[in-house]
């Protein structure tokens, strides 16, 4: 095993004794506070290990384990829909979330689609809801069901053990991707084994995505108690998040009881904030650059501002759909607009040696940043080996800069070679921001880092800056249930 810090050791020990008491736990301290090899020390040697991560982290995964654990671990990697098998004793297997094996629920579906021939819709099913098919595209779906395999209590030897890393994936009760996983869950409790999530953001879009999470791994009674047993308190978590029933549903517009949510949440979660325990360079002040707009993006932005400063009730249901890809519409045309200035910006750290990545949202615009001499980028085109090689020559000082989505790049990867970091474009969830910053922003970095943000000069900016601003406050929420230990000396 790697040398942990003290605090690394404390979360250790917290980890095993919440799962000698709850059968599972999350592990959701900060980004680049080092929680892979907290997770992976928890497991005794000899027992049956799954470890799910995404698909790009799978070679970097497995290599872990064998550095970490020893030469002699039988480490074997799930490849392939209908490949999984599950771990003997002593064997980690490391499997993305995609070729999970069905859950009873899913197959069960299927089977009913079937009986019903031409009736069936794959509206009944957690799969492309809305399309018809007749008894033969049914079948097909059976068949490749069957192919998958389905996870069933007893299915897995005695004491597996299961380390899920990016649990926040798995926040949607209605996905195929979810349902799978809960399956896994509920066999490896049934077999006597435990259950670890990791995931440096519990609390994603709103307050309802964190209590699926809990659920999922089955700790949302144990945070937010019910009378009637372990189920999950459902009033008490609307009311300590300060949500209501409203018009379209759950709405999160009251002001979180952070006291509240802090003692039910440390029931659960292990949360250590980065600058609580990594003593590095204080970051410098962001910079914001202003880049100016021409006129037909101007009134794309001009068109979406209107809609976005309507209250959300006064849209309705069908209307969401239509401005929500109005928007995305627009938000591409303003990332495009800003590639000159992203151009101008690199050509500039260039000429003082700096090192650098740049994040967006759109992939357009990283690859057109990606394609500068000397530059490589990560937008979720490329292979695992491919992106775990461009991390390493960047890492290396063999290329001189990185470009990535935020999507495909922030998380699972080491870039603290580099202390200047660009957003062309942010995402609208501030915790998938802080992931991006996080590349830069870790153990190992030494020197102070420096964001700068390009912005379009409209108002449309300020209404991001507001959206993000008011899901920040419920993210302040989660920070509230952190311990502080001492800053580990690095």
């Amino acid at each position: 095993m790697p040398t942990l810090y003290p605090y690394q050791i404390e979360g250790v020990a917290w980890l095993r004794a919440h799962l000698a008491e709850h059968g599972a736990a999350l592990l959701a301290d900060d980004m680049g506070v080092g929680k892979t090899p907290q997770f992976l020390a928890v497991p005794d040697d000899g027992d049956p290990v799954i470890v799910v991560v995404p698909a790009s982290l799978k070679p970097q995964t497995a290599e872990r384990i064998i550095q970490w654990r020893g030469t002699g671990s039988r480490v074997r990697i799930i490849d392939g829909v209908g490949s999984f098998i599950p771990p003997a004793p002593g064997e980690w297997i490391v499997c993305n979330p995609d070729l999970l094996p069905a859950a009873p629920s899913e197959t069960r579906k299927a089977e009913r689609a079937v009986a019903e021939a031409e009736d069936a819709t794959l509206g009944e099913l957690p799969l492309d809801a809305g399309k018809t098919i007749d008894a033969a595209a049914a079948g097909k779906l059976l068949a490749r069901l069957a192919k998958r395999g389905t996870i069933l209590k007893g299915s897995f030897a005695p004491r597996t053990k299961l380390l899920v890393d990016e649990a926040h994936e798995f926040n949607s009760a209605s996905t195929s991707q979810t349902n799978r996983l809960r399956s896994v869950v509920r066999a490896v409790r049934a077999s006597g084994g435990w259950t670890v999530a990791a995931t440096a953001t519990p609390l994603l879009n709103d307050p309802a995505e964190l209590r699926s999470l809990l659920a999922t791994f089955g700790l949302g009674g144990i945070a937010w108690p019910s009378k009637e047993g372990r189920a999950l308190d459902y009033w008490s978590f609307l009311r300590d998040w300060g949500g209501s029933k409203g018009r379209f549903g759950e709405e999160w517009a009251g002001e979180p009881r952070d006291g509240h949510i802090a003692t039910a949440l440390r029931r659960v979660m292990l949360r250590r904030l980065f600058r609580d325990v990594v003593a590095i360079p204080p970051m410098l002040p962001t910079t914001r650059i202003t880049v100016d707009l021409d006129a037909g993006v101007r009134a794309m932005a001009d068109h979406a501002d209107e809609m976005l400063r309507r209250r959300a009730g006064e849209i309705g249901r069908g209307e969401k759909k239509l401005v929500f890809e109005m928007v995305s519409r627009m938000r591409a045309a303003l990332a495009v607009a800003k590639v000159p200035a992203a151009h101008a910006w690199c050509d500039q750290m260039e000429r003082g040696g700096e090192p650098s990545v740049v994040a967006c949202v759109s992939v357009d615009v990283v690859r057109a940043i990606g394609k500068r001499d000397g530059w490589a980028r990560i937008d979720g085109g490329e292979s695992a080996e491919r992106r775990a090689d461009t991390v390493a020559r960047f890492q290396r000082g063999e290329l001189r800069g990185v470009a990535l989505t935020h999507a495909a790049g922030g998380v699972g990867i080491d870039l603290f070679r580099s202390a200047r970091l660009l957003m062309v474009s942010r995402e609208w969830n501030p915790a998938r921001n802080r992931q991006t910053l996080a590349r830069v922003l870790r153990q190992g970095q030494e020197r102070q880092v420096g964001l700068s943000l390009l912005l379009g000069d409209h108002p449309i900016e300020d209404r991001l800056d507001e959206l993000l601003a008011g899901r920040k406050r419920l993210m302040q929420a989660i920070d509230a249930a952190a311990v502080r230990p001492e800053v580990a000396q690095c």
